[in-house]
């Protein structure tokens, strides 16, 4: 099943283009292959974006943990834990799936900088731009 930028799996893993950002009342969405690589379970991503609605957003709106430094995410990470009273074992899990989601948005910066700094530029033209232009 699609819904907007978000597809639900038959196992009911909620999947997401690597691209997509938290919106203020949703968690950030893992993409499957980052979840796998992360050693992440479905089950384990369900109770992460849980856990994190729960813990975290019970006090603010979801920031998009890809914008901020790693010194400056680390600092927060460990204020919060604090606040949010997590315990070991759910500190570990939303670590895990939010490091899984700010590397996947490293990976897609790094890709995209690439991709435009390469050379030759190719510029896609819909078939009304390339008529109205011939």
């Amino acid at each position: 099943m699609f819904i907007g930028a978000l597809s639900i799996a038959p196992d009911g893993l909620v999947l997401a283009d690597s691209a997509s950002k938290p919106r203020a009342g949703a968690a950030p969405v893992l993409d499957e292959a980052l979840a796998r690589h992360a050693g992440l379970s479905a089950g384990e991503v369900k109770d992460a974006a849980r856990l994190y609605t729960a813990k975290c957003m019970r006090c603010h709106k979801s920031y998009d943990p890809a914008a901020y430094s790693d010194p400056q995410w680390n600092a927060w990470m460990i204020k919060m834990r604090k606040k949010a009273h997590l315990g070991p074992e759910q500190d570990k899990l939303l670590s895990r799936y939010l490091d899984a989601y700010r590397s996947g948005q490293s990976i897609l910066k790094t890709n995209q900088i690439a991709s435009a700094s390469s050379e030759p530029s190719l510029t896609l033209r819909t078939t009304n731009q390339a008529a109205a232009t011939e």
